[in-house]
């Protein structure tokens, strides 16, 4: 019942933003800040990484999963993020990799 009246409530949010012109927000897998590694002896199975706020833990890291999209463009930019997150081994601990297939960058 709970995801029913979820799914209603943002069918009516998008009925409501045609109705007055308004392109609907993208969703995203996740927001936040984009850096790369620099030189690394073990590096992740990622080549940048996602922090929510600047100077945090990385929250993510990330690989392009479309060559077109070259994450370098969008570095300490505030970016909002689709793709897929999947699970990756890396020294020892688990960490969560989005394969990006689109990233935008948002507003501060």
């Amino acid at each position: 019942k709970k995801e029913k009246k979820k799914i209603e409530k943002q069918r009516q949010k998008l009925i409501d933003a045609l109705k007055t012109g308004e392109k609907p927000k993208p969703r995203y897998a996740a927001e936040g800040y984009v850096d790369d590694f620099g030189k690394l002896l073990n590096p992740p199975p990622a080549t940048h990484r996602l922090y929510i706020t600047p100077g945090s833990e990385p929250r993510y890291y990330l690989n392009s999963a479309d060559a077109s999209i070259n994450l370098d463009n969008y570095l300490r930019q505030r970016v909002g993020i689709q793709g897929d997150i999947v699970k990756e081994k890396w020294g020892g601990k688990e960490i969560e990799v989005i394969r990006v297939k689109r990233i935008d960058i948002l507003e501060e």
